[in-house]
Formats: structure tokens, sequence, C-alpha cells
């Protein structure tokens, strides 16, 4: 996906991407530097999801949005993935962004959980 993604570039004439590849546990980024993150069919993947949403919160500045879609369990065996989540599994995610803004379980026939986090301000959370 990577080679794949700097190709696009050169075809498309991009030349202010940078491409980089790291583990989804230990992110190269400096804290608060994203407005809007995407994990897209990717936690199921990780060695340790929370471990990862971890990441994706240090990484998201205060105010910042993610959206994530993974798996839903019920409905999606595949032996390629490491974790099976439901819904009650979003639920914990959100204890760690601080808000819960959308979830739809219903997505893709039942096959994905959606969910778009905010990060709070821990200062003003009570």
């Amino acid at each position: 996906a990577l080679e794949y993604a700097q190709k696009k570039c050169i075809e498309d004439n991009i030349d202010n991407a940078e491409f980089k590849q790291c583990s989804a546990d230990a992110l190269y980024l400096p804290n608060g530097v994203f407005d809007f993150v995407w994990c897209g069919e990717t936690l199921e993947h990780t060695d340790n999801p929370l471990n990862t949403i971890s990441e994706i919160y240090r990484v998201m500045g205060v105010g910042a949005l993610c959206m994530l879609t993974i798996p839903y369990r019920a409905r999606n065996t595949s032996p390629e993935h490491m974790w099976q989540f439901s819904p009650d599994d979003i639920i914990y995610f959100s204890k760690v962004f601080g808000e819960l803004c959308f979830f739809d379980c219903s997505c893709v026939n039942w096959l994905s959980i959606v969910a778009v986090f905010r990060k709070c301000d821990p200062h003003t959370i009570t």
C-alpha cells in the first residue's frame, strides 16, 4: 500500500506528501498534531488494540475527531483478524477518547462498526 501511494502521488504530480511506515502501537509523530484521524479496518490487525487507541489519542489535538471502523464480531470471523470487536468495545474506547460523537453498527449489512470520537480537553471533563 505504501508503494502504491507513493507511485500514485508521482503519477498525479503531488509533491507535498510524505510517507512513513511505523507500528500503530508506537507512532513516530509528536503529541496533538492532528485534527482528524481515520483508522479504517486496521485495529483488528494490531498486536495491542488498546495501545493503538492510546497512540491515536496521543497524536490527536484537543477537539480532534477520530473515525474508527472495525469488523463486527458477530458477523466477521476472518482468520486474518487478531481481534474481534463488539459494540461494547466501542463504549469502552469512548472512555479513552472522552466523547463518543457517532456510533452505528448497522453499516455494510452489519459487517462493520463505525464510530466517531472527539478528543476532549482533559481539564474540562468532570
